[in-house]
């Protein structure tokens, strides 16, 4: 099986950051950061759970593993989603946005059931 991802780049024009996951060009912002918004099956249902960010060490585990690694940007550091609960977040698929500088994650968690990381009310409705 070939590598998912491909060499890291220095873009010289621009403070940003890029590299390939297959054919695909994942580009990160001037802070080495790509955000994504993390979603689950719910009820038959995808249902949006939060917005995170990965760095390329965070997005090289995940590829790697299978599992999600995020980066902390209050403690400046990568951990895997789930790490203090104990649970472990699957990766079922990531797609890439047009402009190659967001993510959508869709994951499981370790039971393949619902993840802890739900919305818990509603704060506005029309």
């Amino acid at each position: 099986m070939a590598p998912l991802f491909k060499n890291f780049k220095q873009n010289s024009n621009r403070d940003v950051q890029s590299f390939a996951i297959g054919e695909e060009k994942v580009v990160f912002n001037s802070r080495g950061l790509i955000p994504a918004v993390l979603q689950a099956r719910i009820k038959n249902e995808w249902r949006v759970l939060d917005v995170i960010y990965l760095n390329k060490e965070a997005l090289q585990l995940s590829l790697n593993s299978g599992v999600l690694f995020v980066y902390r940007r209050s403690k400046r550091s990568v951990e895997r989603l789930g790490e203090k609960t104990g649970n472990t977040y699957k990766i079922k698929s990531i797609q890439i946005s047009l402009n190659h500088r967001s993510l959508l994650i869709s994951i499981l968690d370790d039971h393949g059931e619902l993840p802890a990381l739900s919305f818990t009310r509603t704060v506005y409705s029309v």
